[in-house]
């Protein structure tokens, strides 16, 4: 264990039932009212955006642009395109619905408005970028897996290249994050299973890695028990509520200290292999 260690997280986390109509108070604490939501075709197909907008809607709130075309394995183009829209429709921050691919689209969108710029490549690297104009953002993850909605990287395929490239900075965090169980009931049992485990294994690698501190020890065992404590596996209830929710809990539990260990090898080493062969960060 290291003998000097920094850690941060001014994110706040809204978790638990009804946790989804609260959003429109937390934009208005951050000065926002017009928000783009982002999400993806499927969620759209299956009600869970329409859950979502329902609950804005209780707040007396309603999205500026809904925009669902971000696809499985998000690109640069996709957020240069979503940055466009943004200033187009009067928007005024953003609230990704979605896993990895969506957040992470809403964190490279923020990363080009922040920086009044119009290509992602121009904020490229690792700790490099300005603070920028503040841009709020609401992340409300569909699946467990990465926690990408608690943690400060973000990863981008760059077509052309064939590689996914990795954005991390501090200013990629969320302002507020939201865990609400309505989130997880229409995911399908294999996506539940595989980003499960996803989740146990980024906390078993932030516990065991070389830049592990007191900390990110307590984010990652916490994580690590609650996925193997759960009473039936959670594909077995996939469409319900119940004993499957304590992994999306889990994954936002072992995002804050990934980034710590970063250097940890499997997300590096999967990056370039999974942006050559067309497969999304956490899909078997």
């Amino acid at each position: 264990m290291s003998s000097y260690y920094e850690f941060q997280l001014p994110e706040k986390i809204l978790s638990g039932d009804g946790a989804l109509e609260h959003v429109p108070h937390e934009l208005t604490l951050l000065g926002a009212g017009r928000p783009l939501l982002l999400s993806d075709r499927g969620l759209e197909k299956v009600g869970t955006v329409d859950t979502v907008t329902a609950a804005l809607a209780q707040g007396g709130m309603t999205p500026a642009k809904v925009y669902c075309d971000i696809p499985a394995d998000s690109s640069i183009q996709v957020v240069n395109t979503i940055a466009a829209l943004y200033r187009e429709s009067g928007c005024d921050s953003l609230i990704a619905v979605g896993g990895g691919s969506v957040i992470d689209t809403a964190k490279g969108v923020g990363m080009v408005l922040a920086q009044a710029g119009s290509d992602l490549m121009a904020s490229a690297g690792a700790e490099v970028l300005p603070r920028g104009a503040h841009v709020p953002f609401v992340a409300v993850p569909t699946t467990s897996g990465t926690g990408s909605e608690a943690t400060i990287v973000a990863v981008v395929k760059d077509p052309e290249a064939q590689v996914k490239m990795e954005f991390l900075s501090y200013h990629l965090l969320p302002d507020v994050a939201v865990l609400d169980p309505r989130m997880t009931e229409t995911l399908p049992p294999r996506i539940t299973a595989s980003t499960g485990f996803d989740a146990l294994v980024h906390a078993i690698e932030a516990a065991t890695c070389l830049q592990r501190n007191p900390v990110s020890d307590s984010f990652a065992e916490r994580p690590s028990a609650s996925s193997a404590g759960t009473s039936r596996p959670p594909w077995s209830t996939a469409g319900t509520v119940g004993p499957g929710w304590p992994w999306p809990t889990a994954a936002s539990w072992q995002g804050p200290p990934s980034p710590t260990p970063w250097w940890v090898w499997s997300t590096p080493s999967a990056t370039p292999w999974g942006a050559s062969a067309g497969c999304p960060t956490g899909r078997p």
